[in-house]
């Protein structure tokens, strides 16, 4: 008997729960539904999921003006939806002396997981790199005669600061449950007493006053 209130009390309190973020499970939409019904919390990305990634960079070459394309295949060899976006580089005219060097610089969006191949064509070259060597940023390699650089990376995972404040909170909570659960306990005991104690004396009034 002291053994299983032992355990039951171990249970109650939480003692030493895991803080190991493991991914979520599930597919996208069993996921989605999840979310949705929780208030969409901070949560871990489900490790069969593809990420949606947006890689920000610049590509240069000295001389005539050219410009690169991208594509990005999964481990099966098929085509994640990619999308380039060409952007102005005043910076890199005035770093390169080059006043061609307008627009220069890039946002790359595409879905897909870690493992899945990034391929940077130019006119006198390509090279590949996987999703997860391209969030290592700040990075940058050649391309043909030219230079990529890749200065940031952001996930649509990415939570906001109020997330990471909140994140925080709770595991700070989890971590100290034991410590947390008696007073919490107590004061919900004491709020049950208290609302019946008043809700008794209030119903008795009223058949008092219906007499």
């Amino acid at each position: 008997m002291p053994s299983a209130l032992l355990q039951a009390y171990q249970l109650l309190i939480l003692r030493n729960p895991p803080l190991a973020l493991w991914p979520s499970g599930g597919s996208a939409a069993e996921l989605d539904v999840a979310l949705h019904f929780l208030n969409y919390p901070v949560h871990t990305a489900a490790a069969d999921i593809p990420m949606t990634h947006a890689f920000r960079g610049w590509y240069y070459r000295r001389g005539p003006p050219s410009w690169i394309s991208v594509e990005v295949r999964g481990s099966d060899d098929s085509l994640a939806e990619t999308l380039l976006e060409r952007e102005g580089s005043p910076d890199l005219q005035t770093a390169f002396n080059d006043p061609a060097a307008s627009r220069q610089r890039f946002v790359i969006h595409t879905r897909c997981s870690d493992q899945c191949v990034m391929t940077f064509h130019a006119t006198d070259g390509e090279r590949n790199k996987t999703l997860a060597e391209l969030r290592l940023a700040p990075l940058d390699f050649e391309l043909g005669a030219g230079r990529l650089h890749i200065d940031r990376t952001v996930l649509a995972s990415v939570t906001s600061r109020a997330q990471e404040i909140c994140g925080a909170i709770r595991a700070a909570v989890v971590s100290h449950y034991e410590f947390v659960f008696l007073p919490l306990l107590a004061l919900g005991a004491v709020a049950f007493v208290l609302t019946t104690v008043l809700g008794t004396g209030q119903d008795m009034r009223s058949r008092t006053c219906a007499m």
